[in-house]
């Protein structure tokens, strides 16, 4: 599932919270802004796609 978010004129994400299906829920906090990035259930960490 790819999610695009506008964040005016923000300089960060100072946290993300993300609901899954299964139920579980994980928190990420001071996220880079103009990324693409990739989160995976249970992983721990977000991973920054190079080439973004």
């Amino acid at each position: 599932l790819t999610a695009t978010f506008g964040l005016g004129e923000h300089q960060k994400i100072d946290s993300l919270l993300v609901y899954w299906p299964s139920g579980n829920k994980e928190l990420y906090f001071d996220i880079e802004i103009n990324k693409e990035i990739l989160i995976k259930e249970n992983f721990g960490e977000i991973e920054y796609l190079v080439g973004n």
